[in-house]
This record gives C-alpha cells, structure tokens and sequence, in this order.
C-alpha cells in the first residue's frame, strides 16, 4: 500500500504538482514553457521564479479559476536543468512551494555566423 501511495505522489509530482500542468518537462533552448494553473483550495498564483527571474501568471476572463504563465528559454540559455519556486496566495498569506524542475536541452539550432566578403572588411592592424 506505501508503495502505491510513494507512486501516486510521484505521478501526481511530475504531472502538475500544486494543481501546475506543464506543457513539457524537457525543453529545448529557443522555446517557449507554458505553466496551466487551476485553482486548488483558494490559492492564488503570482508568480513562477526560475533562475532568479519571476514570471507573472495571467488570467484569462472567459475561463474561471485558471491562469497561466509562459516563460521564454533564450537559445542561449545554459543547458541543465533548472528550479522552479511557485509565488501564490492562500488565505491572505504569501507562500512560496518548489515545483520541481525543468531540463533545458540544446535546440538543434545552426550557428549563427556573420559572412562577410573578405574584400568588404578592413581591419585594424591590432584586430589582425
């Protein structure tokens, strides 16, 4: 029966801990995260803080008790993973609840080079 329990908490950790779904735990550099969140017991998120930054939850009107937040991974984000705190409210209380973690992996991306006509270049003659 422990068992059962210790593999439920799991699933339930790494499927939306805190009432969070997560549009993906393995995310490539140059992506967008998208974190749901419904109400669960009269909390009310703020904020996602991931390496020190912290990202706002939105609310849209049309969709009672549901926010969510969208954090940008710049491709030139260091690859690993990385914390996530969740901000909220619960009974007029500011609380702060670790929500795992995200991995960012390398997006594939091709390297971004300037070519210029070596003609069309004069350098400096410290710079050569």
């Amino acid at each position: 029966m422990r068992q059962i329990f210790v593999a439920l908490f799991m699933l339930g950790f790494a499927w939306g801990f805190e009432g969070l779904q997560f549009s993906e735990r393995l995310i490539k550099n140059g992506e967008t995260l998208l974190i749901e969140y419904g109400e669960k017991e009269g909390r009310i998120p703020l904020f996602i803080e991931m390496n020190s930054k912290k990202f706002p939850f939105f609310e849209l009107p049309f969709k009672p008790r549901y926010a969510y937040v969208l954090i940008p991974i710049a491709y030139n984000t260091p690859l690993g993973k990385k914390a996530l705190s969740l901000h909220y409210l619960h009974n007029g209380d500011m609380k702060k609840t670790s929500v795992g973690s995200v991995e960012i992996v390398w997006g594939g991306y091709k390297k971004e080079a300037l070519r210029v006509d070596p003609s069309k270049v004069k350098l400096s003659a410290k710079d050569q």
